[in-house]
């Protein structure tokens, strides 16, 4: 008898759990609450209810933001419109207030993870006003700007997904950006017996996001030499650290890259 979707997640998430080393009671927590948070990401999911309650609170927030002008903030501020901005799907109000955030002095003196929010809110923003060159322009320079944790990942991988058929050059040309990073985190990652904090990327993330260049440059018709290099590169990065699920989820993928590659497996 099939598992039901619900059992196989608990049936997965223990599984795992059993082949890695105890977790911190916070992660323990994160990881019993996965399921859960998992099934609401869905809006297909909610009740009428919630999805009732959604469609108020977007309302407010965009009120509340047209009732703001960014030019009157400064600091902090700015990042918390840019946050209520973009909740009421006002992208324009969002695209001025983290830019003007980003060039603030405060910027300077802020902490890593506001500035990397307000790039991230920025990227997002020009993604859905469909500024397709000004959030390329603004991903390469949050490459630079912030350490690469969970919310430059998420941006950085929005912005390909939004490229990688319509714009393939530049989405390779990002992921190309994005590469070194993903490898220097998945070497010290391999490297320590510290486990990834929960603002950083996990290792099988941090891998899937390197494969995913070298799937890319498929798109972008690459030599298959360049794509089976790629994919070793990642491979050799991980340092056969991931665990038996991961390796069997990753080993799919790889199998479509490394066709005629063999002379760069070494």
């Amino acid at each position: 008898m099939p598992l039901k979707p619900f059992a196989a997640l608990a049936l997965l998430a223990f599984t795992a759990s059993a082949q890695s080393p105890q977790l911190s009671p916070k992660a323990a927590y994160n990881q019993a609450m996965h399921p859960l948070d998992l099934t609401r990401q869905s809006i297909s999911n909610w009740s009428d209810t919630e999805t009732a309650a959604l469609t108020v609170t977007i309302t407010n927030a965009r009120t509340g933001c047209e009732a703001r002008d960014p030019k009157t903030f400064t600091g902090t501020d700015l990042i918390d419109l840019a946050r209520l901005c973009a909740l009421g799907q006002s992208f324009p109000e969002v695209i001025v207030a983290a830019s003007r955030y980003i060039a603030s002095p405060e910027a300077a003196t802020g902490t890593q993870q506001q500035l990397a929010f307000a790039y991230a809110a920025l990227v997002n923003a020009q993604l859905h006003t469909r500024d397709e060159p000004a959030a390329l322009t603004s991903a390469k320079t949050m490459l630079t700007a912030v350490p690469y944790d969970a919310t430059v990942a998420d941006a950085i991988d929005s912005a390909i997904n939004y490229m990688q058929f319509l714009h393939t050059a530049d989405a390779l040309s990002l992921a190309t950006a994005r590469q070194p990073l993903l490898l220097a985190q998945m070497q010290q990652l391999t490297s320590s017996t510290t486990l990834a904090a929960s603002s950083q990327p996990s290792l099988h993330d941090l891998y899937a996001d390197g494969l995913a260049l070298a799937a890319i440059q498929q798109l972008a018709k690459s030599p298959t030499s360049e794509i089976a290099l790629t994919a070793c590169q990642a491979h050799r990065a991980s340092a056969n650290a991931l665990t038996q699920a991961s390796t069997a989820f990753s080993a799919q993928k790889t199998k479509h890259f490394i066709l005629s590659g063999s002379l760069y497996w070494r």
